[in-house]
């Protein structure tokens, strides 16, 4: 899992209210690696190649794990028959844990949680970037060599499009915002000068109304 530059999934992890939860069970699956025998990195590319790619090549795959239609038996069965051979004990387990636990339906937040926990502990942030039209290849990798120079940190770019910006860029690190866009540029012209407007009148006003301006 090395620097690169990544498109958010929309899901369950856009709800603020299971990102506490989410978290504890991605830091008790990070901390079980070592008893497990396996890498943080190897752990944690292991369950986004499930949620992530797993979840996207088959929807089916997500239906049966995180839908609720199948009672919790069906689904440790099925953990058991069709997805345990196919992942590390470490995976399958946790998979059982949550499905135990009614968890399941949180995984794609807990994943996300997992690659969040694991940045922030080798040292890397995200950084989400706003534009008016998609980054290229070679614009997100200059990108990230700027922003590894200025902040100094191992930057994973979270590409986000937005046309409203009209042009440039924003960056969010953490919660500050970094706000280089044309957008934000004609907003700012437009309150210096409605700004300066009111200033004017209000000394038009002072003007007519003193002694010295009748």
């Amino acid at each position: 899992m090395s620097s690169e530059t990544i498109d958010r999934m929309p899901s369950v992890m856009d709800n603020p209210d299971v990102i506490p939860i989410a978290r504890t069970y991605a830091i008790a699956f990070l901390d079980a690696t070592g008893a497990a025998g396996v890498s943080e990195a190897d752990a944690a590319g292991e369950l986004r190649g499930l949620v992530v790619d797993g979840f996207r090549e088959l929807p089916e795959l997500r239906e049966i794990l995180c839908s609720n239609i199948l009672s919790t038996e069906r689904v440790l069965e099925f953990i058991d028959q069709s997805l345990a051979n196919r992942l590390s004990p470490l995976v399958a387990n946790f998979l059982k844990v949550l499905a135990r636990h009614d968890r399941l339906p949180l995984l794609p937040a807990i994943e996300d949680q997992v690659e969040r926990v694991w940045e922030t502990r080798t040292g890397r942030k995200r950084v989400q970037v706003s534009t008016a039209v998609a980054l290229s290849d070679e614009l997100a990798a200059g990108l990230r060599q700027e922003i590894q120079n200025k902040f100094g940190f191992d930057p994973i770019v979270e590409a986000v499009v937005d046309p409203a910006l009209l042009g440039g860029l924003t960056l969010r690190i953490g919660d500050t915002v970094y706000d280089g866009s044309l957008k934000s540029r004609v907003q700012q012209l437009h309150t210096r000068l409605r700004e300066r407007c009111l200033h004017e009148i209000q000394r038009g006003r002072d003007r007519f109304s003193s002694p010295e301006g009748n």
